[in-house]
């Protein structure tokens, strides 16, 4: 015996039950209705007892049954297109993967977005998903993990723009995200109401303020209220206005917890149980501070530590983060102190990758210094402070000799630099001096350079046996290059497997004047390097394309 393809559904019957006993009563009706007419009542009084009720039927039952055929047919036409739409095919946890993608996702932009743009995007994304179609408005408005970033922002064009409530309600038990935004020292009273009711529930929090003050007067009584926040494991912490601070030690109010406070104990509890810890422009006493095994990434910039003995503690705190995979230190300075003590290095077993960006000579100095090498990645991004002294007494001193010693013995692996460290003059022999330091290097990312035919000729490598690195991936972008032949050259004498390029090269036009073409798959260079040396992946960029890491840095959501 076999078995019907589809078990009809007990609704899906009674609805055609209905609507068959509905068809045959209409007919029934309109059979009555025309019975009317043709045979009116004859009884006394009986004319104007039908048009009364004639009337009533025209003025509310047909009324009523027209508006439920509508509302009927507007249902079902509804449904049909749900059901005949290849959406619906998806399951709904597919589409809601697939709408969480879309809500977050900022790939398109060219500049870094700020994280109060971040958030504006976010939410911007959400409600024209809820706009679409009512099908993609019920799974984001039934899944709370849509409404789980929750937004307090004032600015000094919008005093408040916060649908933090909403959210709220909206999230239903997803897990919540905070991302606070504020230049109006009031709105610390919003947050301390939020965390008070909510704290327990926050996975992640990230606060921007211009203040260290706020801070703690935004989480101050939460701390304290707080004993084992064990839902929070990735807090960001951001002090926007700090430019006073870099030409000076810091002070007691710079640090948002005050080294006696009754606050201090629960925020070192607190920093001791996060897996992400990002802190910029914030004052911290490094030395009181202890991780867990849980840390696994840590940020710590644009902050002056003290003198270059401050380098210690914090490379000690970090010796507590066993766990620890990826550390970047940014724009974290200290000035410089002569004959400092020599201190036991540091080692930190579980590291992956190091970034080092715009640190001061001396201050880089004394971090690689107390830091034990090891297999990790490191990345190191020179400016103009990296060959620079900072101290109090003789002011900025250019070393460019002790970076290269600094960094002679230092495996280095990626090495990043946005523009000349001085003038072109003395690139051409600064840059070749550099490299021949650093004999582990395998990348070299170089963004706005001009390769002159003598810094081309520097830089090329004359045999294996040459002191120059054996990169393997060279990232050029808004280059401009002078000499083609010698710009070839230098591309061709390492044994590169990977070239991005991105910029202009200088031509002479019939008349002997000289302008400048963008490098395009049909440009001469390009045809050769194809040709001569098939095994690299070679990738053109937009000529005035700025890579991501070489973009001024924001305050990013997460």
């Amino acid at each position: 015996m076999s078995m019907p393809d589809r078990v009809p559904c007990t609704a899906v019957e009674r609805w055609e039950a209905a609507g068959a006993s509905l068809v045959t009563t209409i007919d029934a009706y309109m059979n009555l209705c025309l019975n009317l007419g043709t045979n009116p009542p004859v009884e006394d009084g009986g004319s104007e007892d039908l048009v009364s009720k004639i009337d009533y039927t025209l003025a509310t039952i047909r009324t009523t049954i027209f508006r439920h055929l509508h509302k009927s047919s507007s249902t079902l036409a509804r449904t049909r297109n749900r059901l005949a739409s290849p959406f619906f095919r998806f399951p709904v946890e597919i589409m809601s993967k697939i709408f969480m993608s879309v809500v977050h996702d900022h790939s398109i932009m060219e500049t870094p977005l700020t994280m109060e743009q971040e958030i504006r995007r976010t939410y911007c994304h959400i409600y024209t998903l809820l706009g679409i179609c009512t099908a993609w408005r019920d799974i984001v408005m039934t899944r709370g993990a849509f409404w789980s970033v929750i937004p307090i922002i004032t600015s000094q064009y919008n005093d408040k723009w916060q649908p933090s409530l909403l959210s709220l309600q909206r999230a239903g038990r997803s897990p919540l995200h905070l991302a606070v935004a504020v230049r109006q020292p009031a709105s610390s009273g919003e947050l301390t109401t939020v965390l008070a009711k909510y704290g327990t529930r926050f996975r992640t929090i990230n606060i921007s303020v211009t203040n260290p003050a706020e801070i703690m007067a935004g989480i101050g009584s939460w701390l304290l209220q707080q004993n084992t926040p064990r839902s929070l494991s990735e807090l960001s912490i951001r002090c926007a206005s700090t430019h006073d601070q870099a030409n000076r030690l810091p002070q007691s109010s710079d640090y948002i917890i005050p080294r006696y406070s009754t606050h201090q104990g629960s925020f070192a509890k607190l920093v001791g149980m996060l897996t992400t810890f990002r802190v910029s422009g914030a004052q911290l006493h490094w030395d009181v501070l202890t991780f867990s095994t849980q840390l696994v990434e840590l940020q710590i910039g644009e902050v002056v530590l003290g003198h270059d003995d401050a380098v210690v503690s914090l490379v000690r705190a970090l010796s507590s983060a066993i766990c620890l995979r990826d550390l970047k230190v940014n724009s974290v300075s200290t000035f410089h102190t002569l004959g400092a003590a020599r201190n036991s290095r540091v080692t930190l077993p579980s590291l992956k990758s190091l970034f080092i960006k715009d640190l001061y000579l001396n201050t880089l100095q004394r971090f690689l210094s107390i830091l034990t090498p090891g297999p990790y990645h490191l990345t190191i991004f020179l400016t103009r402070n990296s060959i620079t002294i900072n101290s109090f007494d003789d002011g900025k001193v250019v070393d460019f000799d002790g970076l290269c010693r600094a960094l002679e013995h230092t495996p280095v692996h990626v090495l990043m630099i946005n523009g000349l460290l001085e003038d072109e003059r003395s690139t051409t022999w600064r840059l070749p001096k550099l490299l021949k330091t650093m004999s582990t290097l395998k990348t070299l990312k170089l963004h706005n350079w001009s390769f002159s035919g003598g810094l081309c000729k520097a830089l090329t490598r004359i045999s294996e046996g040459h002191p120059f690195p054996a990169l393997q991936n060279l990232h050029l972008s808004a280059a401009e290059v002078r000499i083609k032949s010698n710009f070839r050259d230098l591309i061709a004498s390492y044994p590169l497997r990977k070239v991005v390029l991105g910029g202009k090269y200088q031509v002479v036009r019939r008349d002997q004047t000289v302008g400048w073409k963008s490098f395009q798959e049909d440009s001469s260079i390009i045809t050769w390097l194809r040709g001569n040396m098939p095994g690299i992946d070679l990738y053109l960029i937009n000529d005035g394309h700025c890579p991501p890491e070489f973009r001024r840095d924001e305050w990013e959501l997460w």
